[in-house]
C-alpha cells in the first residue's frame, strides 16, 4: 500500500488485494450481500472469472445459495444510504448467517475503520468472535468510506480518513499477532494503554 496513491489507484489496489486473498478460480460462485460494492463484484467477475451475483438475502435464502454451490457471501457496512446497502451492522447479519450455513465463506465487504465509525479494538473483537462462530469462515475487508454524506454524518474530516484507517489496521494486526501479550498503541487518532484483547 502506498499512502501517496490517489483514490482511484487505492481502490484498484484494494480490489486486486482482495481478489488475491479470496483465491477465486474461474467458475466459483460469489454472492455480494447488500450489493453495496458492485465495483469489486464486477472486478472479480472480469479478472477472476467468478460468477458474481449481488442481492440482499435472508439467512434462509443464504442457505439455499450455499446448497446451490455459492462459495462466498459478503456484507458491506454503510450508513445513511437510501435504496442500497442498507446494512449499518453487517456483523450481526454475518453472525446469524454463520449459524445457518456450514461451508460458504462469509465476509465483510468492508468494515469502515475511521474511528468514529468503529474502534479497531471492537472490530478485532467482533471479527474474532465471528471467526469462532463460523468455524474459520470469515474474510475481512476494510475501508475508509468515500461517501461525503456518510463521512459527514459521523463528523469525520475526509482528510483524516486515510490516517484513521491506516492506524486502525496497524493496531488490529498487533492485537491479532500478539494474543497473549499486552498491546499498547499511541497514534494520532487511536491510543490504547497496555491491554490484552481476546
Amino acid at each position: 500500500r502506498n499512502t501517496d496513491d490517489d483514490l482511484d489507484t487505492a481502490q484498484r489496489n484494494k480490489k486486486q488485494h482482495l481478489a488475491s486473498k479470496l483465491l477465486l478460480r474461474p467458475g466459483m460462485k460469489v454472492l455480494d450481500i447488500g450489493s453495496g460494492w458492485g465495483g469489486l463484484a464486477l472486478y472479480l467477475a472480469a479478472e477472476c472469472g467468478a460468477d458474481v451475483t449481488g442481492l440482499t438475502l435472508s439467512t434462509e435464502q443464504l442457505k439455499v445459495a450455499e446448497d446451490s454451490g455459492f462459495t462466498h457471501a459478503w456484507a458491506v457496512e454503510h450508513h445513511f444510504r437510501e435504496e442500497f446497502s442498507h446494512m449499518g451492522a453487517p456483523e450481526v447479519w454475518l453472525a446469524a448467517a454463520a449459524q445457518h450455513t456450514s461451508t460458504i465463506r462469509l465476509g465483510h465487504g468492508i468494515v469502515l475503520l475511521p474511528t468514529p465509525f468503529n474502534h479497531p479494538v471492537r472490530v478485532a473483537e467482533r471479527v474474532g468472535a465471528l471467526d469462532i462462530l463460523s468455524r474459520g469462515r470469515i474474510d475481512l475487508g476494510t475501508g475508509r468510506s468515500i461517501a461525503e454524506h456518510e463521512i459527514a454524518g459521523f463528523g469525520i474530516d475526509p482528510a483524516d480518513t486515510r490516517g484513521m484507517w491506516a492506524e486502525s489496521v496497524e493496531l488490529m494486526q498487533k492485537l491479532w499477532s500478539h494474543p497473549d501479550e499486552d498491546v499498547s498503541f499511541d497514534g494520532q487518532y487511536v491510543t490504547l494503554p497496555p491491554r490484552k484483547v481476546f
